[in-house]
């Protein structure tokens, strides 16, 4: 999660992702458990990555059933609509804004290239 904030600062295309949506906060789970949360206010251009629960509701969930499958997103190896299909990653809360955080984790693989 700290490598969004860095891509968001370092990018304005990236940053332009996320102000559609304004202040929004992603939380990254495996198994329920969430392990890792990132802040956006575009507006202020202002992006941070934590780890653990987010102290706020967040905009945005993704729960991987497992850290092989988390791994495999990240990798670009999944097939994210039949995992999603497959109960593999669930996704809660604003839909809209799960297809920006996939560009965004799209330009991450490549920016860490």
């Amino acid at each position: 999660v700290r490598a969004l904030a860095v891509l968001c600062l370092g990018q304005p295309e990236a940053a332009a992702l996320l102000r559609r949506f304004g202040a929004t906060t992603f939380a990254f789970a495996i198994g329920g458990q969430t392990l890792s949360w990132f802040r956006s206010n575009p507006s202020r251009s202002h992006y941070e990555g934590f780890a653990g629960a987010p102290p706020v509701p967040a905009t945005l969930t993704i729960d991987f059933e497992s850290l092989d499958i988390a791994r495999a997103a990240a990798e670009g190896r999944l097939d994210q609509f039949a995992a999603i299909g497959l109960g593999q990653v669930k996704v809660q809360g604003l839909t809209p804004l799960g297809d920006a955080l996939d560009i965004l984790l799209d330009r991450i693989d490549h920016y860490l290239q």
